[in-house]
């Protein structure tokens, strides 16, 4: 057998087989023109709130407290989307058999507008709990507003204690912190 001469097969054609023509392609949408945004940032530690009763709804309406307030200025975007994250430590005063809820409600004030609850979410304390013990918490909420052009937005954070038995203990909110991250959508 003779050795493979890869030189004496370079003068011929390479073969390639013709290409199926391609239908033509619509054009492209255009992107929308999202020029970089500024973002808005604000942090805020938390002094805490102690001794907030929890009390028995059947019997009287609980008693919020206030934990923080945050702002955003909000006067460079046109749909601002805002993000409000809290983190803190619930701290239970008395030990307790009797079933819980810490109710924590966000309100939110835009320029002159009346303040609205926005959000809320409750943290419910079924089982025993011994005087003292912590329960960290961290939540986060989206706001974000289409068509709204608002120049400042104030974030109001409270914090309410319920039972549906009779109680006496109370909770205290420590060590948390607020903060915001602001940007415009496109």
């Amino acid at each position: 057998m003779l050795p493979y001469d890869c030189d004496a097969y370079r003068h011929l054609p390479a073969y390639n087989p013709p290409k199926p023509a391609c239908p033509p392609q619509p054009e492209p949408e255009p992107k929308p023109k999202c020029e970089p945004k500024p973002l808005v940032s604000s942090c805020k530690n938390m002094s805490g709130v102690a001794n907030i009763p929890i009390i028995n709804i059947t019997a009287a309406s609980p008693v919020p407290k206030t934990l923080g307030t945050i702002s955003a200025d909000l006067h460079c975007f046109s749909k601002p989307c805002v993000k409000l994250d809290l983190s803190a430590l619930i701290v239970i005063g008395l030990a307790t058999d009797v079933p819980f809820t810490i109710t924590f409600r966000v309100y939110k004030r835009c320029d002159n507008q009346a303040e609205m609850e926005f959000n809320s979410f409750d943290v419910s304390i079924v089982n025993p709990v011994a005087a003292g013990t912590s329960l960290p918490i961290s939540f986060n909420i989206c706001d974000c507003c289409e068509n709204c052009p608002v120049k400042c937005c104030t974030y109001r954070i409270m914090a309410e204690g319920t039972a549906l038995a009779a109680i006496t203990d109370y909770f205290s909110v420590n060590q948390g912190v607020l903060s915001i991250l602001a940007a415009d959508e496109c």
